[in-house]
């Protein structure tokens, strides 16, 4: 955030304070339930509430009933009302809103994972202080994130009939990504060792062994938060040096799976996802 430059998914150990009275910020939500994937957008206004627009105000996203807690809590995704969640790099010398609308989407500005997962959450304003403390200025605005349904997932191809599924030891590994019926910005594709490998409960990212964002064709995507936001249902990807931070794979067999998840569940595993039944082989 501003003064203590915290990032998005780091505890706020700070105190929250009340608003008082009746001066506050009017808070409104263009949908309250949105498709998993979808965009949120969040209304703004100070003007005829009482209360002027400062910096450091924000409209934070929380899960339902976090910012009751008396305990620590974390944003899911937060925006700074300049329509930014970067304030030095975009909002520290502009004039504060007395209005507007922030979209949380894939698309830049957000640097955040999106989409949430499924589940209720809610939107609340706050505004940052120099001495680390946050108060909430806006009423809070509930809204809730639909699942995928298990029916749409088990039509997913995953992979089209035509994938290889032997490659040789850092040659380029080269998919053909069917994803149709389900298709969001920002899926990608992750390969897991075979060996051990159990998806219960969804996909522990300690067993990544590469993945790749579908759309982008690559695992640095077109945005400048590292996100792909463009919509690719079906066509070739290309695990390679060129598209990885790491490479190579070691030779084995592994488990190929299309993720539709940007952020873990509570069990710290990526929750909406397919694999692929057949698997790929890498050899020496």
């Amino acid at each position: 955030m501003i003064f203590s430059n915290i990032l998005l998914g780091i505890l706020h150990a700070q105190l929250l304070f009340p608003v008082l009275g009746s001066e506050k910020a009017t808070l409104e939500l263009v949908e309250n339930l949105i498709e998993f994937g979808a965009g949120l957008e969040v209304v703004f206004k100070y003007e005829g509430n009482g209360i002027e627009p400062s910096l450091g105000d924000y409209v934070g996203i929380y899960k339902e009933g976090q910012v009751d807690e008396d305990d620590d809590y974390v944003e899911e995704a937060y925006l700074y009302t300049c329509n930014s969640d970067d304030f030095e790099e975009n909002c520290k010398h502009l004039d504060a809103p007395k209005e507007g609308a922030l979209k949380f989407t894939v698309s830049d500005p957000l640097s955040s994972n999106w989409p949430l997962n499924p589940g209720a959450y809610q939107a609340c304003m706050y505004r940052e202080a120099g001495d680390g403390t946050y108060t909430s200025i806006s009423n809070c605005e509930e809204f809730s994130v639909k699942g995928i349904s298990k029916k749409k997932l088990k039509k997913v191809p995953v992979l089209n009939k035509e994938s290889k599924t032997k490659f040789k030891f850092g040659a380029p590994i080269t998919l053909k990504i069917k994803s149709l019926p389900v298709t969001i910005p920002g899926q990608w594709i992750s390969l897991h060792p075979a060996k051990g490998f159990d998806s219960k409960g969804g996909l522990d990212r300690a067993t990544i062994d590469q993945y790749i964002y579908v759309g982008c064709n690559n695992q640095f995507g077109d945005q400048e938060s590292g996100l792909c936001a463009k919509l690719v249902s079906q066509g070739d990807v290309v695990i390679s040096q060129l598209s990885q931070e790491y490479w190579a794979i070691p030779a084995g067999k592994y488990k190929v799976c299309l993720v539709f998840s940007q952020k873990v569940n509570d069990e710290n595993k990526y929750p909406i996802f397919k694999c692929d039944k057949k698997g790929k082989t890498i050899r020496n």
